[in-house]
């Protein structure tokens, strides 16, 4: 999690890179209810990775992969947040971590 070149305090984003990860996207976001925003950056996925976003109440964001740093760092810049928590579409936020950041931030 970084608060690098942001204001300090707020919310926290959870920003996620995810292509053709439908079977992944739903549980991953579900794990990051917690967060203030939720930002999905999507690869040229073929698959429904984007509707199941949105419709877990995610922002969808569509740019052509440039390469995993590039691609990381324009997901961090979406973020609205003043802290922003990077999280692959397959793992999950444990509710005792994410209570942790929650009293933290």
């Amino acid at each position: 999690m970084s608060g690098h070149g942001r204001s300090p305090g707020g919310g926290v984003s959870v920003v996620v890179i995810a292509q053709d990860e439908e079977a992944n996207i739903a549980a991953c976001l579900v794990s990051a209810r917690w967060a203030e925003e939720t930002v999905v950056e999507v690869g040229g996925s073929r698959d429904r990775t984007p509707e199941i976003a949105r419709a877990a109440g995610a922002r969808v964001h569509h740019n052509r992969w440039p390469g995993f740093s590039i691609q990381r760092d324009l997901s961090i810049s979406l973020a609205t947040q003043g802290w922003v928590f990077v999280l692959d579409a397959d793992e999950r936020v444990p509710d005792e971590l994410a209570k942790e950041i929650q009293e933290v931030v």
